[in-house]
């Protein structure tokens, strides 16, 4: 049976943690021990919190006696017929099956921050992040040159896996079903896992990815299956462990081995045996289901890796969608009792980086950050919480050429020249017009109309763009010269018009919206005295004294000192007086003056000399008379000589021979 053990196995792995656990690395320096677990062949070991390894299942080689002297660990991994602990300190013991070397340590391997044991061979993470490996012969032992800045290893049957701090990935090993091959694409990694003849990866966005040998469905990931916080790869299935400390497992499932019980929760770290599975539960208890030919998958009784109490890691800081490059974030959490203080870290290290609790967008991709609280004598380590974000390339905005135009008429802008780094479709354009209109538009090209002229000089123009997947441009500014343009208006005063009030005024005026609130008015009644004041008013009620052609004239000016002038020729004609009578009884007596009263107007006030006559009723007529003024009281008496009835008419005529006539009626008793 060929069993291949990975970083299911691995405590240290990016996304979990056993009850708190931290990074190795990091707990190497500061003596933090961590409870873990780790599923070989056909055994099984754990690692309580005081740094005690204990292993149970099948033992033919020795893989469960645990040295006597084995210094407190702080990491155990178990491989097919053989275990490893990765003891306080950096170094690093093997016991069990030795066939092939796995379990002779090469002797200056003093630096270690993490192991990962494979089927017959042993791979460890030294601390400046290089690899060493030993064991089986062959190519999967030989680790090609260029493999630093390493963050976490894998160890397969076949092949190994690392992952490095620009969250890029590199496998070496055999190639028989590509499981040596990283896929085109593959970025943002967070953790890797070698099975047998396969791989899976754990993304930073939470989703898992597996290539190589399919013949159980084990790179077959569920769909749907997101918000992953750690991998574990087996010979052929292989287990997800999810934020919310849930397990899902796929593959291989002859002896039950990805049949996860219905009622598993609080889950802080899942590993994947040769055909048994372990989870370890953030109370310390330990489950496993498959396989239990050897009791591989029967924990001792009681078991509880943990005595101390767990504490918890919560963000209070959220972070930008998307962060930008050379942006920043500032990262804020809570942690639990301990009092110690949140550590944060970059998991990908090509992306982002730390200065204190300030995150730094140093390129393009996915950023990972790690929160870590370290345990107490009463508290266990906090399990790491991490964030992914991701970061974007800012577009360039480029609002193009300077454009020149009239206020009230469309101006165009281009924005086409804009560009993105990453090649990202540019999704919105957003412009300041500089006029205090702002307008967000998909295309390049855009129309707006100025209501006025800028004040002063130029508008300045104002463009932001901001790609798919959300980051936006720095501002780019040109500008617009928009030209005042003059009023215009219909003046079409009436024509002929009568002496007296003449009307002028200017209908469907048009200007600029900006220039329309303030628009002036003057008006010339064609009369010699010339244009009136400008005013606000549209109209204007001119005063005609006598008949005759004139000339009127008509200006609009805006706020700006443009003027428009019309001038139309009006015919003035004359207007007949209008009599009022002011006195006329309806009775008299023969031989007594009877009196009369009345008045004349005239709208032609130049009309002069009017002539007026009373014709008595009686057939005598009073001789015309001549007037030089208008609106006087005339008064005429008269005798009748005879009783009776009658009718009196009074005529005015002015100068052009207009002409006007008014009745009273009388009657006369003796």
């Amino acid at each position: 049976m060929i069993v291949a053990l990975s970083c299911k196995d691995d405590v240290t792995a990016p996304h979990v943690r056993s009850p708190g656990a931290i990074h190795s690395a990091l707990a190497a320096a500061i003596g933090e021990i961590s409870a873990g677990a780790s599923a070989g062949g056909y055994h099984t070991c754990a690692l309580n919190d005081d740094g005690v390894v204990l292993c149970w299942g099948k033992s033919d080689a020795g893989q469960t006696a645990v040295p006597t002297d084995l210094a407190p660990a702080y990491q155990i991994s178990a491989g097919g017929f053989y275990s490893c602990a990765l003891q306080l300190g950096g170094s690093v013991a093997c016991w069990g099956a030795n066939g092939f070397g796995q379990t002779n340590v090469p002797s200056d391997l003093t630096d270690v921050s993490q192991i990962s044991a494979g089927f017959n061979h042993v791979c460890a993470l030294r601390t400046d992040g290089t690899v060493s490996c030993w064991g089986s012969p062959g190519i999967q032992t030989d680790v090609p040159d260029g493999i630093n800045s390493v963050s976490q290893i894998s160890a397969g049957t076949y092949s190994n896996c690392a992952v490095k701090t620009d969250a890029t990935l590199a496998c070496w090993g055999y190639p028989d079903y590509g499981q040596s091959t990283v896929p085109p694409g593959l970025t943002a990694v967070s953790e890797v896992s070698a099975g047998e003849s396969y791989n899976c990866a754990l993304k930073s966005d939470g989703t898992v990815a597996c290539w190589g040998y399919n013949g159980y469905g084990q790179t077959t990931v569920p769909a749907g299956l997101t918000s992953v916080a750690h991998i574990s790869a087996g010979p052929y299935h292989a287990c997800a462990l999810k934020l919310d400390g849930t397990v899902a497992c796929w593959g291989f499932d002859g002896l039950g081995e990805t049949s996860v019980p219905g009622d598993l929760t609080s889950v802080v770290q899942v590993t994947a045996g040769a055909f048994h599975t372990c989870a370890l539960k953030s109370d310390g208890s330990f489950v496993c289901w498959g396989s239990n030919v050897w009791d591989q998958s029967a924990a001792p009784a009681g078991l509880d890796l943990t005595s101390r109490e767990p504490q918890t890691i919560t963000f209070t800081s959220a972070p930008p969608n998307p962060g930008t490059v050379g942006g920043s974030y500032q990262v804020s959490a809570t942690g639990g009792g301990s009092g110690n203080a949140v550590v944060f870290s970059s998991l990908t290290l090509g992306v982002c980086s730390f200065s204190g609790a300030t995150v730094n967008f140093v390129a393009a991709g996915r950023c990972t950050i790690a929160a870590d609280q370290a345990g107490s004598a009463n508290y266990q380590s906090a399990r790491r919480v991490t964030q992914g974000i991701a970061i974007d390339t800012r577009p360039v905005a480029n609002a193009g050429a300077a454009q020149t135009g009239y206020e009230g008429s469309p101006v165009t802008f281009n924005a086409s020249g804009s560009s993105d780094p990453d090649g990202d479709a540019i999704a919105s354009y957003h412009w300041d017009f500089g006029d205090g209109t702002v307008q967000t538009v998909g295309s390049a090209t855009i129309q707006h109309v100025y209501s006025d002229n800028a004040p002063g000089g130029d508008y300045v123009v104002t463009l932001t763009v901001t790609d798919a997947l959300g980051a936006t441009s720095l501002p780019s500014n040109t500008s617009a010269t928009i030209a005042n343009i003059a009023p215009a208006a219909t003046f079409a005063p009436a024509s002929p018009a009568g002496e007296g009030a003449m009307n002028l005024s200017l209908t469907q005026v048009q200007d600029a919206a900006g220039d329309l609130p303030t628009l002036q008015y003057a008006f010339d009644c064609g009369d010699g005295a010339g244009y009136r004041a400008f005013g606000s008013s549209a109209s204007y009620a001119c005063q005609v004294a006598d008949n005759g052609a004139r000339s009127v004239r008509a200006r609009v000016r805006d706020k700006d000192g443009a003027v428009s002038e019309y001038t139309r020729s009006v015919s003035v004609v004359n207007v007949a007086p209008t009599i009022t009578i002011i006195s006329a009884p309806t009775t008299g007596t023969v031989g007594v003056d009877y009196t009369l009263q009345f008045r004349f107007t005239d709208p032609g006030t130049n009309d002069a000399p009017w002539w007026y006559q009373t014709n008595w009723g009686d057939g005598k007529k009073v001789g015309t008379s001549a007037a030089t003024t208008q609106g006087l009281t005339i008064t005429q008496k008269y005798r009748y000589g005879a009783a009776g009835t009658y009718t009196i008419t009074v005529r005015v005529t002015d100068k052009d021979g207009g002409t006007v006539t008014s009745t009273a009626q009388v009657t006369i008793v003796r």
